[in-house]
């Protein structure tokens, strides 16, 4: 049932990036969440050998051809309509940059299943779903000229959620619609990243909002 939902999921791409809207990120008048990443926080787990805060950065070092996502796990972060941004930057990785992403996790349910707005340092963009048992590509994995390609490149990402519906941004320009199935009593907010087949890619995240 829930592929067949996805698979018929409104889906709106802009045709030529440089038509699309620009605009600000996280423009809601109340602050949900917000970390500044100076420090520490039991709110995101504790850091381990694959995510680390501090210095006014998240870092995630995925293992070699591997995934991790770190939320916000407090029952009062449990959201469906909310307007997030981060910015993201690859700061050591490669050779094989397509295989590699950093990105805006939403609707997380569980460590396995949630939603992500992902870009690459080759430049790509993508939206896809995590399951337990699988994962759904919404919007391919694909070279856009919303992302900034490269090392130490930022690029900020922003997911708008209204019910069911999110509109996902890059560097403010419009990349996505989509319609999909968010929890029942809201969902979480994360980061996320992956590794290439060679290298343990390291990513780091700044100035993560969560606004109504």
């Amino acid at each position: 049932m829930r592929s067949q939902v996805l698979a018929v999921a409104m889906l709106t791409i802009a045709a030529a990036f440089a038509a699309a809207p620009i605009v600000n990120a996280c423009e809601g008048n109340q602050v949900l969440v917000e970390d500044s990443f100076r420090r520490p926080s039991e709110r995101w787990g504790y850091p381990d050998q694959f995510h680390t805060i501090g210095n006014g950065k998240m870092i995630i070092a995925p293992a070699l051809n591997r995934s991790y996502m770190a939320w916000v796990d407090a029952p009062e972060h449990s959201l469906i309509d909310m307007d997030a941004c981060v910015d993201v930057a690859i700061a050591r990785g490669g050779p094989q940059l397509i295989h590699t992403y950093g990105g805006l996790a939403f609707w997380v349910s569980h460590y396995n299943e949630f939603y992500e707005l992902i870009v690459g340092p080759s430049g790509a963009v993508g939206v896809d779903r995590r399951l337990p048992d699988r994962r759904l590509m919404i919007v391919p994995f694909a070279t856009s000229t919303a992302v900034k390609s490269g090392f130490n490149q930022v690029n900020r990402l922003r997911v708008k959620s209204r019910g069911n519906t999110a509109t996902l941004y890059i560097n403010g320009i419009q990349v996505a619609n989509i319609t999909g199935e968010p929890p029942p009593r809201g969902g979480y907010v994360g980061l996320t990243a992956q590794s290439g087949p060679n290298t343990r890619d390291v990513y780091e995240f700044t100035n993560f909002k969560v606004t109504n």
